[in-house]
C-alpha cells in the first residue's frame, strides 16, 4: 500500500520596505529550491496575489530522487539539492533550467531570470555567467569578427549601414568613399577621371588648369609641368602634353599697344600710360580723381600726345594725362580767362590739383 504526501507552502510578502526588498532574492531562491525537491521540478511554482505560492499540482508519492543526469537540464548539486547553474535560469512553466539568451547573463545559481547587459552592449554566446562578458556592439560604419568590441572602421571603398556586423559592403563599381567608417551607400561617390581633381578625389571634379596634368583617377591635385613648360589645354592627362610654349607668341595677348614679357610659363603685359589690367584692357578714367578746379569740367579723351592749340595754360601748368578741363569763363575784377589744360610730359596728375584750370594764374 503506497502513501502520498501533499505539501503546500505559502510565502507571503509583507508591505514594501527596504528590509523586505533586500530579501526578495532569497525568497526567489527558496522558491526555486522547493521546485526541485520532487523529481527535478514536479512541484509547480506559481505567483498569486499573496506572493510566491509553492504547491504540488497533484499528490506526489514518496520515493528516491532520480539521478541528477535524468533531470535533462544544466544543473549543479549543492548539499544534496539540485539548483540551476550560473549562466542559466529556472523556467517554471517548462520546469527546466534554460541558458541565458544572448544579451543576458547570470552570475548566481538557482535563479529564476537572467540579468540584461547594459545599453549598447550584448554577449557573444548563450549561457553567459558574468557581466564582464557583455561587450559593446559595433556601430554602423564599423565591424569585427564577432560584431562586438573591439571594432574596426570600414576601409575606404566600403560601408556598413547596420550594427553588429562581421564585414563591410563594397561600394558599387566606379565609386568609392572619401574616408574610413562610412555608414551608407550614399557615401560612395564617383571617382574623378584622369585630367581632373578635387579635394577628395571624388565628384564634383575640376579639370587640371594649363601647366598641369594628371594621369591617374581619383586624385586630389594635379601634377605641375616642368619649369617654363605649359599645356595648350586644360585637363591634360600626360606629361607629354607639357610644351615649351611662348606665352607672348600671340600678338594680341596685350591690348592697347601693351608690351608682352615672358615670366616662365606666364605672360605679363606692360601697359602704356592711361591703361591697366592684366592685358591692358582697361582705359583708366583720370577724371574720377576730379582734377579740375573752379567748376572746370573734366572729359576723359583717352591717351594722346596731341596738344590742344589755343587758350592754353602756361607751359608750367600744362598736363601729361589724357584729360581736358573744358573752357569755362571765370569773371574776376572784370577780367575773363579762357582755361584749358592738355597733355604735357613735364607734369604729373598731382600737379593738376595745384594748377589745373586755376583762374588765379590769369588775374
Amino acid at each position: 500500500m503506497s502513501q502520498s504526501v501533499t505539501v503546500s507552502i505559502f510565502l507571503v510578502f509583507m508591505p514594501p520596505s527596504p528590509t523586505i526588498n533586500a530579501f526578495c532574492g532569497v525568497i526567489a531562491k527558496m522558491s526555486a529550491f522547493l521546485a526541485f525537491l520532487c523529481d527535478c521540478g514536479s512541484l509547480v511554482v506559481k505567483v498569486s496575489d499573496r506572493g510566491w505560492l509553492v504547491a504540488s499540482s497533484s499528490p506526489v508519492p514518496l520515493k528516491t530522487r532520480r539521478k541528477e543526469e535524468d533531470c535533462g537540464s544544466p544543473v549543479v548539486k549543492v548539499s544534496d539539492h539540485v539548483l540551476c547553474s550560473p549562466g542559466t535560469f529556472y523556467d517554471s512553466s517548462a520546469r527546466e533550467c534554460w541558458d541565458c539568451p544572448i544579451g543576458h547573463y547570470q552570475e548566481d545559481e538557482g535563479q529564476l531570470e537572467c540579468n540584461t547587459c547594459p545599453d549598447g552592449m550584448t554577449t557573444e554566446y548563450f549561457r553567459t555567467r558574468n557581466e564582464t562578458e557583455c561587450k559593446g556592439i559595433c556601430q554602423p560604419g564599423t565591424y569585427s569578427p564577432t560584431g562586438l568590441e573591439t571594432c574596426l572602421a570600414c576601409p575606404i571603398g566600403t560601408y556598413q549601414e547596420h550594427s553588429r556586423q562581421h564585414t563591410c559592403s563594397v561600394c558599387p563599381e566606379g565609386t568609392t568613399t572619401a574616408s574610413l567608417q562610412s555608414a551608407s551607400e550614399f557615401d560612395c561617390w564617383e571617382i574623378c577621371n584622369v585630367g581632373h581633381f578635387s579635394n577628395t578625389g571624388l565628384q564634383p571634379c575640376d579639370a587640371c588648369p594649363k601647366g598641369f596634368y594628371q594621369p591617374f583617377t581619383g586624385q586630389s591635385k594635379c601634377l605641375e609641368c616642368p619649369s617654363n613648360f605649359t599645356t595648350e589645354i586644360v585637363g591634360a592627362t600626360n606629361v607629354s602634353q607639357c610644351l615649351d610654349l611662348d606665352p607672348c607668341a600671340k600678338k594680341d595677348h596685350c591690348m592697347n599697344d601693351g608690351v608682352c614679357t615672358r615670366h616662365g610659363r606666364e605672360a605679363k603685359c606692360i601697359c602704356k600710360e592711361g591703361f591697366g589690367g592684366d592685358r591692358c584692357e582697361h582705359d583708366i578714367d583720370e577724371c574720377l580723381q576730379k582734377p579740375c578746379f573752379n567748376d572746370g569740367i573734366c572729359v576723359n579723351v583717352g591717351f594722346s600726345s596731341d596738344i590742344h592749340r589755343g587758350n592754353l595754360l602756361t607751359p608750367s601748368t600744362a598736363l601729361k594725362h589724357d584729360l581736358q578741363c573744358l573752357k569755362i569763363h571765370i569773371i574776376h575784377k572784370h577780367n575773363r580767362a579762357h582755361l584749358a589744360s592738355q597733355n604735357n610730359p613735364h607734369y604729373s596728375l598731382d600737379k593738376i590739383r595745384q594748377t589745373g584750370c586755376n583762374w588765379h594764374s590769369y588775374l
